[in-house]
């Protein structure tokens, strides 16, 4: 997959042909945006912010973070944790045109690692199935009654009275419902005026999952400040988005009862009142990958099943070069300014109760970050 990636960001750059060259130091405004956050005993650290430096045309970032259950926990505090970091920038940089000014190309290139984990904590297919933090045990007793029912003047079948009371249980909660106009008859019997529905099972249910997932997005535009125009891009390479999804999970459930249901009317009956037990533990998980670059779009996702589901994305330390160009009919007189944004999100959660989730983000260090290499005036 990062091989994948790699080549769609790595087409050569526009070359610029005779014209104007604006390239670092610019003139303008760079604003930065960012903020980090965590829940229980996740982890996240900015090891450098976000930034834009307008003297060197470079920004980026970079970020670690980790989660995972915390070492002491009690009545469910403490087993699920999270953690999230993000921001990016905003620029503006202001340019003037010449009268033979018939194309405008920004130039991009940028240097970016990323490595994202996700496990449910078991070390091989042969182990047995991870502890699910969230798995509880819960009863339900559901009891309905309807008698003397008769045919409406709209076409449609009216049960005079009703009974109804449920009755359910479990380690987070409980409650009672009761509702009825009057007594239930005594022996109950299912003919075509009657409807009965008796639900009567006990049991385990829990999900758990660890995830982390990555979203970057960046926008650039061309505008005409004496007017307000934004001008439309003609053609260009940019990541206009990317996201990447790892997420690894469990369903399960272990139920025993029983299920009986009886519409007179249509004398259709479903299930019965002899009690038994089914058991369904699974584990799954599943990258899913996608990106818009210019107007090509990129879609990849690997599902994987069973006990052991580590999973790790790893993009390597690569230069990827992108250029937009503009074709319009510049005005000498008026003012221009490039704005670029970049934006970018990273979350890790987990609650098995072995499980971890991480990440490692940079654009920041070893090499150029996110570079605005120039603005080619043609």
């Amino acid at each position: 997959m990062a091989l994948s990636l790699i080549m769609i960001l790595s087409p050569a750059s526009a070359a610029a042909s005779a014209g104007l060259v604006i390239t670092a130091k610019y003139h303008g405004v760079a604003v930065p945006e960012n903020y980090l956050d965590t829940y229980g005993c996740g982890k996240a650290k900015t090891v450098q912010p976000w930034k834009f430096d307008l003297k060197t045309g470079v920004g980026g970032s970079s970020s670690t973070g980790s989660v995972g259950e915390c070492k002491k926990t009690l009545d469910g505090v403490g087993t699920s944790s999270d953690a999230e970091q993000g921001g990016g920038f905003e620029v503006a940089i202001p340019f003037k045109v010449t009268a033979s000014t018939t194309n405008v190309t920004a130039n991009i290139a940028s240097k970016v690692a990323l490595t994202l984990k996700a496990s449910n904590g078991v070390a091989s297919n042969t182990a047995p199935a991870p502890k699910c933090n969230d798995a509880t045990p819960f009863s339900e007793f559901d009891a309905f009654y309807e008698w003397n029912y008769s045919l409406t003047p709209y076409g449609y079948y009216d049960f005079n009275d009703i009974n109804y009371s449920e009755y359910y249980n479990s380690t987070s909660y409980s409650y009672a419902y009761t509702y009825g106009n009057a007594a239930t008859p005594s022996p109950f019997n299912l003919n075509n005026t009657t409807l009965e529905e008796l639900v009567d099972y006990s049991g385990i249910s829990g999900y758990c999952e660890a995830e982390t997932f990555m979203y970057l997005d960046q926008d650039v535009d061309l505008v005409d400040n004496t007017n307000g125009t934004y001008i439309p891009a003609t053609s260009g390479n940019l990541l206009d988005y990317a996201d990447f999804f790892m997420y690894t999970y469990t369903d399960i459930d272990y139920v025993c009862g029983y299920d009986f249901y009886w519409y007179g009317p249509s004398n259709y009956t479903f299930g019965n009142t002899t009690s038994m037990c089914i058991s369904y533990n699974t584990t799954s998980s599943y990258i899913d990958y996608d990106a818009e670059v210019g107007p090509s779009y990129t879609y990849t996702y690997t599902y994987s099943s069973g006990t052991n589901n580590t999973m790790v994305y790893s993009l390597p330390t690569n230069a990827f070069a992108s250029s937009t160009s503009w074709d319009y009919s510049f005005v000498a007189s008026h003012h221009y300014s490039f704005e670029w944004s970049v934006y970018m999100y990273i979350y890790g959660y987990d609650s098995w109760k072995k499980g971890s989730a991480s990440w490692a983000f940079n654009a920041a260090t070893g090499g150029d970050g996110i570079k605005l290499t120039n603005l080619s005036l043609t």
